[in-house]
């Protein structure tokens, strides 16, 4: 997708302090960035061992002996302005008004109570700044009963039932290499809030609070596993659910180079023709939809089953082989082949 000129885009003419580090905040001002928002971004002196981690984080040597910041930081914060206060002192806290007096939003991830100590609390910026939406990121939410612990994704996505649910049949636990936590309950939550706050306050005048607990955003979000705990009374057992490794229509199989199909033929059409393509007719009516129940005996046989056709060949035969086929099945990419594959390659696709 082509970018508009900057005076085109949603958000041109907001201003963003951003007071935010490591990830859930940062991507969160970048995207505003992208929307078309004037986002500078304050760090510490460095010096003072107040630089954001994420410039030190995966550093090469050349990054190192160059003494640039890693790409993890020019892919966070790239297309921000950068500024250094320190907000402990004085001088720092009078620049950084300064700042706020022209701005619409003020996003922070301190722990609760560290924007108290520094004099920029709710009570006072609500006061001095009527207009200002403050957002504030924090692990477990600035009046919890857990406010004041420490915690990172997997700490935020155990919390909230959705590691455990991320198990194999024998539970074993599979730490995801994407941040749950961090993204969805974070970035993405503290989006959709900022961006209310900001329609709100063009409307009022008056600013709003938003208070983003990536924990209690994940467990708001846990919708399907919550919804069969309310159904059956029970958690369902790992690797037993409709959408966690107990229904044969739904899962990751094994090819025969070790490398994995996703199969998601989840409506009963889907399965069908999984399974005309397959040619095992008599498999179309064995679906959850039909009455095999996810995470039964004949369901677990019949994923076997399953498991042992996909096994007997390798990954490139499957891809060409449900090529032409519209049920939901797909080679299970690495990062480098997903980023030069035709659908996300394509100057013309949605970026």
């Amino acid at each position: 997708m082509s970018i508009a000129p900057a005076v085109d885009l949603p958000l041109a003419g907001v201003r963003v302090i951003d007071l935010t580090r490591l990830l859930p905040g940062p991507l969160a001002t970048r995207h505003l960035a992208e929307l078309g928002a004037d986002v500078i971004k304050i760090e510490g002196p460095s010096d003072q061992g107040q630089d954001d981690p994420t410039r030190h984080m995966g550093r090469t040597r050349d990054d190192i002996a160059a003494g640039r910041a890693s790409l993890t930081f020019h892919l966070l914060n790239d297309g921000k302005q950068l500024r250094r206060l320190d907000l402990r002192d004085a001088a720092g806290r009078d620049a950084l008004h300064t700042l706020l007096a022209g701005a619409d939003v003020l996003v922070e991830g301190f722990r609760p109570g560290v924007m108290q100590r520094l004099g920029l609390d709710w009570d006072e910026l609500h006061a001095a700044y009527p207009k200002l939406v403050v957002c504030a990121i924090s692990g477990y939410g600035q009046c919890s009963v857990w406010s004041q612990r420490a915690g990172h994704d997997i700490n935020y996505i155990a919390m909230a039932g959705v590691l455990e649910q991320i198990a194999s049949a024998s539970g074993d636990i599979a730490v995801p290499n994407f941040q749950i936590g961090d993204l969805l309950g974070g970035t993405q939550a503290a989006l959709a809030g900022v961006l209310a706050a900001l329609v709100a306050a063009q409307r009022s005048g008056i600013g709003r609070y938003v208070d983003i607990s990536m924990a209690h955003q994940v467990l708001r979000h846990n919708v399907l596993a919550a919804s069969t705990l309310a159904a059956r009374g029970r958690v369902a057992p790992a690797g037993r659910d409709l959408l966690s490794g107990g229904a044969p229509c739904y899962g990751a199989y094994r090819t025969a180079d070790g490398r994995h199909l996703a199969v998601g033929a989840l409506e009963l059409k889907f399965w069908q023709a999984l399974c005309e393509a397959l040619q095992r007719p008599e498999w179309a009516r064995r679906h959850w939809s039909l009455g095999e129940a996810p995470g039964s005996a004949g369901a677990l046989e019949l994923r076997a089953q399953l498991a042992a056709v996909f096994a007997a060949q390798p990954l490139a035969h499957w891809i060409e082989h449900f090529e032409m086929v519209d049920c939901c099945v797909t080679p299970v990419l690495r990062l480098d082949e997903a980023q030069v594959h035709p659908l996300f390659h394509d100057a013309g696709a949605a970026a």
